[in-house]
């Protein structure tokens, strides 16, 4: 009962500042509500607790490709009714017929040119944004996410964007790519479309994968859910992140049946593949997610996330016809921890052969060498995807704990690790632990380890 509590204290003290939600259209009973959201709310509830808690005479900035969702119009009118002042941006085509109350808006973009963000400002306070238009399909028949961020200098970074796509006021550089500290775990940098120049906001992916200049990789593995991907100059990165040994795994739409990129990296060997509900109209059923999630167990955990898809369109400044986007690099372990069991949930759906492994076993084919050893212990060993911590233990047979390590790995892929064992530890016969810990449980893989 002890580790639970603690458990719990910690995931509260660790999203204090950060809210992830995602709706779940496989939840036949509750489609809108994820056992996976940091906050155990349906993403419109919580979007209207959010709209709902702004206070009289302050200031609410709404920027949203789509809106139909009762529940979340009559939460913008119900603060507008209590003195709220509220500025709204609408793509061209949004209905202002929904809402009873009156405010100032403005509706940009074209056919061409969407004006595809979908971000919410309560003034110098907090921040929600995602993938998750306000719609009812993207409630109950999409997968969706929503990321709400108390931060009052990230509010004004948005704030600022939002009135320079109003009337023009501002500098792009005080809103641009710019990073905000929340805590000692977590940063966040914040890139607007079409204000991002340089870098790009295609550029700001690949930048957090691979360093051009070098050449060289900068992660270990990389897991990805977005919508549409069609941008060719990700997927030239992606291939040089395989032909290095790095794990990428993704899943994207089926409406992106016949891309060439899929096709390309599907058959350049990269494990892509089609959202399970094959997708044949963009609303119901729509793996609708913009997120890739770097390393996240690893030294620097990251998720990239944002209203953009991996297109021309969404992620280039300098094409013809650029979308109006935002994206978010958030390095924190607890978020990509959360992104990346939503990745598990879509990547089982999908191919669960791959995932579910014939066995109940956590990790295989476990080989320590040279056994007996003496300075370097190398182990081999799979984990399945569903791992996310695996510890080396060096026990004494009378059960004392003479060393331990947490080891950097690749779920899904075999890894090589190198333990330098302690000049301390005496010759004479050991219990080499590995244990490894999924999301549900742990188990301890034991082996007797010579020393000499």
């Amino acid at each position: 009962m002890l580790i639970i509590l603690l458990l719990l204290c910690y995931i509260s003290i660790s999203f204090s500042q950060i809210n992830v939600y995602f709706t779940d259209p496989y939840n036949k009973d509750r489609p809108s509500l994820s056992e996976i959201s940091t906050r155990l709310k349906p993403i419109d509830f919580a979007l209207k607790e959010f709209i709902e808690s702004a206070t009289p005479g302050t200031t609410v900035y709404i920027c949203v490709y789509q809106v139909n969702n009762t529940t979340i119009t009559t939460a913008i009118d119900y603060i507008v009714n209590r003195g709220v002042s509220v500025y709204a941006i609408f793509h061209k085509d949004v209905s202002t017929a929904v809402f009873k109350s009156s405010f100032s808006y403005k509706k940009i973009g074209s056919n061409e040119r969407l004006m595809h963000n979908k971000f919410v400002v309560v003034k110098s306070s907090k921040v929600w944004t995602g993938s998750y238009n306000f719609t009812i399909s993207a409630t109950y028949e999409q997968d969706n996410f929503a990321i709400e961020i108390f931060s009052k200098d990230l509010a004004e970074i948005y704030e600022k964007a939002f009135l320079y796509m109003w009337d023009g006021s501002g500098v792009i550089g005080e809103f641009n790519n710019k990073q905000v500290i929340l805590n000692e775990r977590t940063k966040i940098t914040v890139g607007f479309n079409p204000y991002s120049q340089n870098p790009e906001l295609k550029d700001v992916l690949i930048e957090n994968w691979y360093d051009k200049i070098e050449g060289k990789v900068k992660v270990r593995s990389l897991y990805f859910a977005v919508a549409w991907f069609t941008e060719q100059a990700l997927k030239e990165i992606l291939l040089k992140l395989v032909d290095n040994n790095v794990a990428v795994s993704g899943i994207v739409d089926d409406n992106a049946s016949g891309n060439s990129v899929f096709t390309e990296l599907r058959t350049k060997g990269v494990d892509i593949w089609y959202d399970s509900r094959h997708t044949l109209t963009s609303g119901d059923g729509l793996m609708h997610h913009k997120f890739c999630v770097v390393d996240p167990y690893g030294a620097s955990p990251k998720v990239i996330c944002g209203s953009a898809n991996w297109s021309e369109q969404g992620l280039s400044s300098s094409t013809v016809g650029w979308n109006y986007e935002n994206i978010l690099v958030i390095e924190s372990r607890e978020v990509a921890e959360v992104f990346y069991k939503e990745f598990l949930r879509l990547y089982k759906k999908a191919v669960a052969e791959k995932v579910i492994s014939t066995s109940d076993e956590l990790v295989e084919a476990i080989i320590f060498y040279p056994n007996p050893v003496s300075k370097k212990l190398n182990i081999k060993f799979t984990p399945n995807r569903g791992v996310k911590e695996v510890k080396f233990l060096l026990i004494s047979l009378y059960g004392i704990r003479m060393y331990e390590e947490n080891l950097n790995f690749i779920a899904g892929v075999e890894n090589k690790v190198e333990i330098s064992i302690p000049n301390e530890i005496k010759e004479g016969l050991y219990y080499g632990i590995l244990r490894v810990k999924s999301f549900e449980f742990s188990k301890d893989y034991v082996k007797k380890i010579i020393v000499r």
